[in-house]
């Protein structure tokens, strides 16, 4: 793979060089400030008379129009190494003598240098995404091949540069194009960059998981695994919708990526840079024990749902029965063995994902049905009538709030995929000096962020005023919701209210009056677990 590598795009290839600065700048830095640095050295010797080419490297705007206006200079003028100055001010981000140069007729697609680059390169691959904007918007194209067969695209994807990745898809370039290798933006990104994005951008946008490229045959999951980027196996992990065809695929060398994984840590002696669980997940499975992992998905969710209704009723019963304290313990084992193994065959490491989002769901249905099983079959001949109408009331006004905030959208913010586009330019095309920052941009959802919104990572969705994921509601509770996961937190607590009052109207009714035994509530506990174990539990 070295002849698909880059070169350093400073101080390793002539046609590659940036200008040094004292100080590292970002691209929302004002303009005053970059003016002082570009003209820094002619402060330390006035006497010091630019040529053209340093001139344009070090910004000093004055002496570039001067010699080209005043002194007969060429704007296509090309130094030793084949270079345009529209390249030296595209590299070292001189924005004012881009557009002036542009102005006097430079040639915006030139090519030049040893990496026989345009601007739009040089630029892309040092991050300067407001020269990108200029260039694209004066009618560079982003289609042309460098030396080594990259467009600017796949030169922004390896080197990290989001924005810039966002801003050229958005302009028209396809989120999979090949360079003359047949890798794609998503293929360098994975190999190159460790970080989310460019990553994560490219697979919001629909980046293709079966290409492979020309001279490995390698799938983006066959370079992630390569590059021993964790970070990029799980994304494509979790947003891919057949896993098990990608981990079919083979390249060139006839080896799938669990293939490429195994001999990757064995070979180096080096321990797995993945976590158990996705691992766990490349490991390839037979169109039989697909079949099967898709079954026990199905009786995952079954038994997943069902359970804890069964569980609970199960340790009342026991509790309830009169059997000797021994068969109860073994009894309690038996469940345990029940509800493991049960886990162990239905869920397991493939749809571990069922407990964090059905079990809390399936706890609170669970317990509720044997709460009101409990109230009408013990409690209720202890009660005024009108209190158990009163209970059933708040409990059918704590299912609606329940079903509101399980079901309603929480304020999930929605955009078309032209609206996106139109996000990313406005973004790109503003002076805004945040930009592309996560607080303002999500990167998943492509969208800007309105105060107080937040992407939920467990949803996958921006959630405008989002407050928090509550799992005992599977839901995200934002804008729209959050009224009624209020008024189901106070109905819940109300109808624990009626609960306790149902529960000691029982024990006086039913278990009669044990003051002479003392109030404390080691008797009170021991005399209602002798009395009826079930409503106690």
């Amino acid at each position: 793979m070295e002849d698909l590598l880059l070169l350093n795009s400073c101080g390793q290839d002539p046609s590659s060089f940036c200008v040094a600065q004292e100080k590292s700048r970002s691209e929302g830095e004002e303009e005053e400030g970059e003016e002082d640095l570009s003209q820094e050295a002619q402060k330390r010797d006035p006497s010091i008379v630019f040529d053209i080419v340093t001139a344009t490297q070090y910004g000093v705007f004055e002496r570039v129009k001067d010699l080209i206006e005043n002194e007969g200079v060429e704007a296509n003028l090309r130094d030793s190494d084949n270079v345009t100055l529209l390249h030296w001010a595209s590299i070292n981000d001189r924005r004012e003598i881009v557009n002036y140069l542009l102005d006097r007729g430079a040639e915006i697609d030139a090519i030049g240098g040893d990496l026989r680059s345009t601007p739009l390169h040089w630029a892309s691959r040092q991050g300067h995404l407001k020269i990108i904007v200029i260039l694209v918007k004066r009618g560079a194209r982003s289609d042309i091949l460098d030396g080594e067969g990259a467009m600017a695209l796949h030169l922004a994807a390896q080197l990290g540069h989001m924005s810039i990745v966002a801003y050229l898809l958005s302009k028209g370039d396809s989120v999979d194009a090949k360079d003359s290798h047949g890798m794609t933006p998503l293929m360098w990104s994975v190999y190159r960059s460790y970080g989310v994005d460019p990553t994560r951008l490219l697979l919001t946008l629909g980046s293709e998981l079966s290409i492979r490229d020309d001279v490995h045959g390698n799938t983006p999951l066959h370079w992630a695994i390569l590059a021993k980027n964790d970070m990029a196996v799980n994304l494509i992990i979790s947003k891919t919708t057949d896993i098990h065809y990608i981990l079919r695929l083979r390249n060139k060398e006839n080896e799938t990526p669990s293939d490429m994984y195994r001999s990757s840590f064995k070979s180096s002696g080096k321990t797995e840079f993945l976590s158990s669980c996705v691992a766990n997940k490349l490991i390839p499975l037979s169109h039989h024990s697909a079949a099967m992992s898709a079954n026990c998905k199905k009786l995952g969710t079954v038994y997943v749902a069902t359970g804890p209704f069964i569980i609970y009723g199960i340790i009342g019963w026991i509790f309830q029965s009169s059997f000797d304290y021994i068969i109860k313990l073994m009894l309690f084992l038996a469940l345990y063995g029940y509800f493991w193994l049960g886990r162990r065959v239905t869920i397991g490491h493939q749809n571990e994902d069922q407990l964090v989002t059905l079990w809390p769901i399936s706890i609170y249905v669970g317990m509720k049905m044997w709460v009101h099983f409990t109230w009408f079959y013990y409690i209720f001949p202890f009660l005024n009538p009108m209190t158990s109408v009163a209970f059933l009331f708040m409990s059918l006004f704590l299912c609606y709030n329940f079903y509101k905030s399980w079901k309603c959208d929480p304020g999930y913010i929605q955009s078309s995929a032209s609206e996106k586009f139109d996000t990313i330019q406005f973004i790109a095309e503003s002076s805004d000096s945040r930009g592309f920052d996560h607080r303002v941009f999500c990167s998943t959802c492509l969208v800007r962020r309105p105060i107080r919104s937040k992407h939920c990572s467990i949803c996958d969705r921006c959630v405008a005023k989002f407050d928090h994921h509550c799992h005992w509601v599977g839901n995200c509770i934002g804008l729209k919701n959050h009224k009624h996961f209020i008024l189901y937190l106070l109905t819940l607590t109300t109808m624990v209210v009626f609960t306790l009052y149902g529960v000691i109207s029982f024990y006086f009714g039913s278990c009669g009056d044990t003051r002479d035994e003392g109030l404390s509530l080691v008797n009170f506990v021991k005399n209602f677990i002798r009395c009826n174990s079930w409503v106690f539990f």
